[in-house]
Parts: C-alpha cells; sequence; structure tokens
C-alpha cells in the first residue's frame, strides 16, 4: 500500500454519493439506543459522539481514521476502540477486514446496504454505484433456508483509476 499524506482522514470516496436523511439519522438512533439498553449498556458522552459520527459520516471508517474525527480526538482511543467492538458485538456496525487496507466498520442501516471496491495500492474505498445483484440471492436463501438476520458484505479489491497510471 502506497504511503498516504492524509492516513489521518477517511480515504476518498470517489462515488459516494449517500446520505442519510435526517429522519433515518433520527430513527436509527433511536434504534440503536434501544438495542443498547436492551442489552444492558449505558449510553455515555463518548458513545453518544461516536454514533453521531458513523450517522452522520455515513460511510466505513477504520479505529485510527475515527480516533481522528473531531468529536472524537479528544478521547482515549482504548475508549474508542471498547466502543467500536460494543457495538460491532451487537450487530450495530457492519465489519469488514480489507487486506492491507485494514478493518473498516460502519452502521448497518437496515434496507440501506452499500458495497465496496478497494485499491490495493492506496486504500481509496469507493461505493460501488450500481444495485446490489446478491441482495436478491440473500433474500432467497434467507425465505427458503429459514435463516435470521442474514446479511453479507461484498467488496471488490483491485487497483484504481489513479494508481493504475
Amino acid at each position: 500500500m502506497a504511503d498516504r499524506p492524509d492516513t489521518h482522514l477517511p480515504p476518498p470516496h470517489a462515488s459516494h454519493t449517500c446520505h442519510l436523511s435526517g429522519d433515518q439519522v433520527r430513527q436509527l438512533s433511536d434504534d440503536i439506543e434501544e438495542r443498547l439498553h436492551a442489552n444492558g449498556m449505558r449510553v455515555t458522552t463518548a458513545l453518544r459522539d461516536l454514533i453521531d459520527v458513523l450517522l452522520h459520516q455515513h460511510r466505513p471508517f477504520t479505529l485510527q481514521q475515527l480516533q481522528h474525527m473531531p468529536r472524537l480526538a479528544e478521547r482515549d482511543p482504548a475508549t474508542i476502540y471498547r466502543l467500536v467492538m460494543k457495538l460491532r458485538d451487537l450487530g450495530v456496525l457492519r465489519y469488514f477486514p480489507i487486506g492491507d487496507s485494514g478493518n473498516y466498520f460502519q452502521l448497518d442501516t437496515p434496507d440501506h446496504h452499500h458495497d465496496y471496491l478497494v485499491c490495493t495500492e492506496c486504500g481509496t474505498l469507493t461505493d460501488v454505484p450500481f444495485p446490489c445483484v446478491v441482495q436478491q440471492l440473500e433474500t432467497q436463501l434467507a425465505e427458503q433456508l429459514k435463516w435470521k438476520k442474514l446479511s453479507h458484505s461484498l467488496v471488490f479489491q483491485g487497483i484504481c483509476p489513479d494508481c493504475a497510471q
């Protein structure tokens, strides 16, 4: 992976144009808090700040990137790590390891799915700009095989146009 001078910033998202509406953000925030309370977690200021960042910056992040976000930069990195792991374990965060680019986390938003392209040279993460063809298969598998809470993560790896030149 090539060195990036801005490793503390989220990677560029060339085709990432997705934004959650205010209503979606409020509904997701309420759903997450209910889920946390149901699992005995206190919603601390640090946790609320982390969830806020993830809701308003609707894209994948590494732990390092989260730790450098303005609302989280003053927090102890160990606290951010523990909170991210708890959210992952509760199924609030989608987790996907991407080779040398790192481990990424993104809010798992029902009925709002993203797949990604990742550059193996520079680490650029790009939202796939087409409907997910695996989504229909996932639905069929869940219905026919009676699986519950079935999900998938699809990440394509390759070399982006900038690095290919």
